[in-house]
């Protein structure tokens, strides 16, 4: 399993595939319409990736590459889940103030809005009084994260 080792996009995109895969309340639809120049047809990956760009829940770089082995930030993918509960349906209202987390200027703006609503449906928490919103997610920290999100969303 290797809780240590960082998740990537690759596998972000391949455990949110096989979870709607196999949890009907957690199922999502996608046009599996999207291909990157960098992700292969052949790639253990490559129908994850798809169905998820398909999907709307994740998106590659702007010069058209998915970046597969790229390391996951903790904000990036806070972002992701808060975009996969949106295409599912959920309410994804929920909020809180970030400011007892003193690294919570860190965060892009991008995912402000994500980083507050996981914080507030318990799916990402901090220690230590930091989030840690650039630093790498270990696959112990997603899996983590994908269980309290199934929790809340299911």
């Amino acid at each position: 399993f290797e809780p240590n080792t960082s998740l990537n996009r690759a596998m972000a995109a391949t455990v949110l595939y096989k979870l709607s895969q196999t949890n009907s309340k957690l199922k999502l639809s996608s046009t599996n319409k999207a291909s990157f120049s960098d992700v292969p047809s052949d790639a253990w990956y490559a129908t994850a990736v798809k169905w998820a760009a398909g999907a709307g829940i994740v998106k590659g770089y702007d010069n058209g590459t998915f970046g597969p082995t790229d390391k996951i930030t903790r904000e990036q993918f806070a972002t992701i889940l808060y975009a996969y509960a949106k295409k599912l349906g959920c309410n994804v209202s929920a909020t809180t103030s970030l400011s007892s987390y003193s690294d919570s200027g860190s965060i892009s703006s991008y995912a402000t809005t994500a980083m507050k609503w996981a914080v507030a449906k318990k799916i990402m928490s901090g220690s230590d009084g930091k989030l840690r919103p650039k630093s790498s997610l270990t696959r112990a920290e997603a899996a983590a994260m994908i269980r309290s999100f199934a929790a809340t969303v299911a």
